[in-house]
């Protein structure tokens, strides 16, 4: 590597470490993750890329939609809704989700798989010692609790569900570094933070998270090259071990799982925004009601637990329309990657993330999108060869 490009791949390691922890802002969304990756494109700026095909093309359209959709709400007496929110989900969809990728390009598959996993790992131990000490959380994230179960951890997400999506897509990258580390303490340090995030994962009590942990835990062992039985064994004895040294806080996940199961309303809760949206289909299919202002549609203060359902209230049924077109062609382009490398990492980790957001809120994290970020270097990477970059799949 030559010299001038170290200082662009440093910022772009800490742009990926920082990216997932949305909570590390000053009060508004802009946080530590973004600074680091608009200095990324800065310094770049004059070799970078949007080569990314139609996925590249279909995420501009929805960034111009979403700026016009949101003018016409406001032109039409219905507000801009959360302007901060306007401004950052055009800014994702029109700068940084096509340009984004040229950072995890930049700084190589193997490096940039690290950086995600130990920021996943550092989540996941905050996570924990949120268990134990509940007053451990930064001002600018929520606080949830659970009825008679106590708060909930938050990570350095902005919620716990935010922060069960994260650690949900971030679980098969770091079962990836444990399998292929070269050396044993390797393999035992990544195999400890996958412990750290499963336990991390669960204890957010999302359900969904819930789902997707042990499902994507399965997928990644199935998918992998060169898993063996003894690491089935040991993952058993491993988990074996856990819970009979654990067995009181077990038994209180337990609990709160049965709760959760068991009592409809906290699903219930999740449909009578969906429900009531399409009840006041009118008020929003052409252009929406402005960024944010879904929470208007549920009586309980709570947003649209839907991302595509969220997303269409939000900017109208045309925009998207245009956000589900360039996810699935951005899917159909990873799913030819993965057939002509083999790798299917970059894939999981996008349905992962797209399978959980069907269940919460549209987010504006860039948190939330470092998955599609990934699957469009993958594409970039396949499409558009560049013999200076490291390949970020297979």
């Amino acid at each position: 590597m030559r010299t001038e490009e170290r200082p662009a791949e440093a910022v772009a390691l800490a742009a990926v470490f920082f990216l997932p922890m949305s909570a590390l802002h000053p009060g508004f969304n802009i946080t530590l993750g973004d600074v680091f990756l608009c200095l990324y494109l800065m310094l770049c700026w004059r070799t970078l890329r949007w080569r990314t095909g139609l996925p590249g093309i279909l995420s501009v359209a929805v960034g111009i939609g979403v700026a016009v959709a949101s003018v016409l709400a406001s032109l039409f007496g219905r507000g801009l809704g959360d302007g901060v929110a306007a401004i950052q989900a055009t800014l994702i969809f029109l700068v940084f989700l096509p340009l984004g990728p040229n950072a995890l390009n930049g700084t190589g598959r193997h490096r940039m798989l690290v950086m995600l996993g130990l920021s996943a790992t550092l989540q996941a131990v905050v996570a924990v010692l949120q268990l134990v000490n509940p007053d451990l959380r930064l001002p600018t994230q929520a606080t949830s609790g659970l009825v008679e179960f106590g708060m909930r951890p938050v990570g350095l997400s902005g919620n716990p569900n935010g922060l069960g999506l994260v650690l949900t897509w971030s679980l098969p990258i770091l079962v990836r570094l444990t399998l292929r580390s070269p050396g044993r303490w390797g393999r035992i340090a990544w195999s400890t933070a996958c412990v750290l995030v499963i336990l991390g994962g669960l204890a957010t009590f999302s359900k969904i998270t819930w789902v997707l942990i042990p499902s994507g835990l399965a997928v990644s062992l199935v998918m992998e090259r060169g898993v063996r039985r003894e690491l089935h064994a040991a993952l058993a004895v491993v988990v074996a071990l856990g819970a009979w040294t654990q067995r009181e806080m077990l038994s209180m996940i337990v609990s709160v799982m049965q709760y959760r199961l068991v009592n409809a309303e906290s699903l219930g809760d999740r449909l009578v925004g969906i429900e009531s949206a399409m009840d006041h289909l009118g008020e929003w299919w052409l252009f929406g009601v402005g960024a944010g202002a879904d929470l208007a549609y549920n009586v309980l203060g709570a947003r649209i637990h839907n991302q595509m359902v969220g997303f269409a209230v939000q900017f109208g049924l045309p925009g998207a329309a245009l956000l589900l077109g360039f996810f699935l062609t951005l899917l159909a382009a990873g799913l030819r990657a993965a057939r002509r490398t083999g790798d299917v990492l970059p894939v999981t980790v996008f349905l992962l993330a797209w399978l959980a957001l069907q269940v919460h809120p549209t987010y504006w994290a860039r948190a939330h999108y470092v998955p599609v970020m990934i699957l469009l270097a993958v594409v970039m990477r396949e499409t558009a060869p560049d013999p200076r970059a490291e390949e970020v799949s297979g």
